[in-house]
């Protein structure tokens, strides 16, 4: 009753599809965020280079340049790139796909609605529910050449809570760390920023002198530039439910009966896709 049918290939495939399109668009958004960050760093720093009292006409000028350039590409790549249409492809398309594999391991599992014969229907049903909501997407999902990824190797309940529940558990936990670690990161450049902007301050209190005023201003810009970042890329709350995630789906592999029952069995397979469902709901929510 579990083996891959025609609807069912067709329905991998367009997980696969989407899975695809939305790894380059968060690919893309990364790149142009680092990018971003780079340009207004370089564009507070030669600013402040340019604005220098006596110092040589042509490094000045050179710097003012530098600063023009940086700045404008930035509020470029800003208006462009990094706008709210930009961000929805990529959630929207992992949105997509996620339900559509969502709905591929319940087939796979043969649980409820996918344990009667017009199961295939279900699912195609339940394909053109997804393809509604991401009409918008679709020319994305369209131009992507779909990989030659197998379907998952679950072909009944057990199969499905060893390579669903208990690989989905592990993965999330394995990526809390990454995430901190990136966050922390950021924050210390966020910090490092702000100290120099203090202790120049302090220094230019102490020497009665105004000539460290543009370097403090310089200072706090980039402070300002990774705090933005860190707030676009949400990587605490993003670890935060990724560890909510992990926490959930042991608590319900840990209560899982050693014999379930069709209702048990139905009932958990709904719960881990509920749970995955709302942690993908969370993330995209937080970075629209």
């Amino acid at each position: 009753m579990n083996g891959p049918s025609g609807v069912l290939e067709g329905v991998w495939q367009r997980h696969r599809q989407w899975s695809i399109a939305a790894s380059a668009g968060r690919a893309r958004l990364d790149t142009f965020r680092r990018i971003n960050l780079a340009l207004l760093v370089v564009g507070a720093v030669f600013g402040a280079v340019a604005a220098q009292p006596g110092w040589p006409g042509g490094v000045t000028r050179g710097a003012a340049g530098v600063a023009f350039v940086a700045l404008a590409v930035a509020g470029v790549l800003q208006q462009q790139f990094l706008n709210a249409d930009q961000v929805a492809r990529w959630t929207g398309a992992r949105a997509a796909s996620e339900t559509l594999k969502a709905e591929v391991f319940r087939y796979r599992a043969g649980v409820a609605p996918y344990d009667e014969a017009d199961r295939d229907r279900v699912l195609s049903d339940q394909v053109d529910a997804v393809h509604a909501k991401a009409d918008k997407l679709v020319v994305d999902q369209q131009r992507t050449r779909a990989d030659n990824r197998a379907l998952p190797e679950v072909h009944d309940f057990d199969s499905y809570v060893e390579r669903r529940a208990m690989e989905q558990l592990t993965w999330h936990r394995d990526r809390i760390d990454g995430h901190l670690k990136a966050a922390a990161r950021i924050r210390y450049a966020e910090f490092a920023a702000t100290a120099v902007a203090a202790l120049l301050g302090g220094v230019a209190a102490f020497l009665d002198t105004k000539g460290l005023t543009l370097w403090i201003g310089a200072a706090t810009t980039v402070g300002a530039a990774f705090a933005a970042h860190l707030s676009a890329t949400q990587r605490d709350r993003i670890a935060t439910g990724f560890a909510v995630t992990a926490d959930r789906l042991d608590q319900l592999i840990r209560r899982l009966p050693a014999n379930p029952d069709a209702a048990t069995r139905a009932s958990f397979v709904a719960n881990v896709e509920s749970t995955l469902a709302v942690q993908n709901e969370s993330w995209v929510g937080l970075l629209s």
